[in-house]
């Protein structure tokens, strides 16, 4: 297997050529059988323009309807595209909430123990402070 056809698979470039190859295909059958029809067909000139009408009718329905059923598709999956962002952008907000709020009661408590030590400290010391002991 090609390295190009490896990474086909991860970035869906096989899925869009084998569905152009499909498109291209279909059109071409269409394409062939509405010249073999023409060709072969007992029918008056008039009757023939009536069917090729008629057949173009149906085709621009067709396309239409793919048109917006791809149109729907695509819509539904940036939705849900964005959907999913929003939650994992969510979910990633709650984390940093959650740890800023860790740290922030880990720096009061070590804040508090300073503190503590501090009242120790000044509870232990002697004011004014004996010329002796310098």
């Amino acid at each position: 297997m090609k390295f190009d056809e490896i990474l086909g698979v991860f970035n869906g470039q096989n899925r869009k050529k084998a569905a152009r190859n499909t498109a291209a295909g279909v059109g071409l059958g269409v394409t062939l059988g509405a010249i073999a029809g023409l060709l072969f067909a007992p029918k008056s000139g008039k009757e023939t323009r009536e069917d090729i009408k008629v057949a173009a009718e149906k085709g621009a329905q067709v396309v239409k309807e793919k048109a917006e059923k791809g149109a729907q598709v695509v819509k539904e999956t940036a939705e849900k595209g964005a959907r999913i962002v929003k939650e994992k952008a969510h979910d990633v907000s709650e984390l940093a909430k959650e740890k800023l709020h860790k740290k922030a009661e880990e720096v009061a408590e070590v804040a508090e123990e300073i503190a503590e030590e501090c009242e120790d400290d000044a509870e232990s010391a002697e004011f004014p402070p004996d010329p002796g002991n310098l």
